[in-house]
């Protein structure tokens, strides 16, 4: 599962769709099992960006010491380590008084959530790095799942990934929506084709430094279909 984790691995939604609702996304839902989940798909919240209030993030030099708050997951702690930053791990709802207070000067997280916990409020830019997609696996207890004859395995099957279709469509339009009511409150910017290559490569040492947990097979199939060589 935290190969979903890793900086830079899907480089736009197009490629996010076929990695999550095809083999590879099948092969990590499949890990469940062990743990009497069976993992229906993958639902999200849209691809995570960078607020922060010392500069634009536009190249991977450009997080250099910025205090950057982080969810307390390995890989995007070691992710902002790599690339020069200092990483905070801090609760989501003490995020905002973190950076209000000066504790931490930057975070990451999809558009829904900047705009919903105000974060627009407290941060000077917003960077569109898409660096990581926030995904959720549905999943049913595996019993339940089981009991369900065939016919009726289908027909939620069919429910969820008319859900997860529905959601994504959703979230896109929201976050057209968000960008255009905050673009007064917070200097935005995106990333360049050129950039984002940079940013690739620098985050090669934390693909490198989880590819025995992710396992190097699966990392290998995602390269494959993004076209990253190794």
């Amino acid at each position: 599962m935290q190969i979903l984790d890793l900086p830079f691995l899907l480089p736009n939604y197009d490629t996010m769709v076929e990695v999550l609702d095809g083999d590879v996304g099948r092969e990590i839902l499949d890990t469940l099992n062990d743990d009497n989940m069976y993992g229906v798909n993958f639902w999200g919240a849209g691809f995570r960006h960078i607020t922060n209030n010392v500069r634009p993030i536009e190249t991977p030099e450009d997080l250099d010491e910025i205090r950057m708050r982080t969810m307390q997951a390995p890989i995007i702690i070691s992710t902002y380590e790599e690339l020069g930053a200092n990483a905070t791990a801090m609760a989501f709802t003490e995020v905002y008084n973190g950076l209000q207070q000066g504790v931490v000067e930057g975070q990451e997280n999809p558009l829904a959530n900047i705009y919903t916990m105000r974060f627009y409020e407290v941060q000077d830019y917003l960077s569109l790095t898409s660096h990581a997609y926030h995904a959720y696996a549905a999943v049913i207890n595996s019993d339940s799942w089981n009991s369900l004859p065939e016919d009726l395995q289908e027909v939620m099957i069919e429910a969820f990934d008319n859900g997860r279709q529905a959601s994504r469509e959703l979230t896109l339009q929201d976050e057209e929506r968000i960008l255009q009511e905050i673009e007064d409150e917070i200097a935005i910017n995106e990333i360049t084709d050129e950039a984002r290559e940079d940013f690739i490569e620098a985050s090669m040492p934390v693909h490198e430094e989880y590819e025995d947990i992710v396992t190097t097979e699966l990392l290998h199939k995602v390269y494959d279909i993004v076209g990253i060589e190794y």
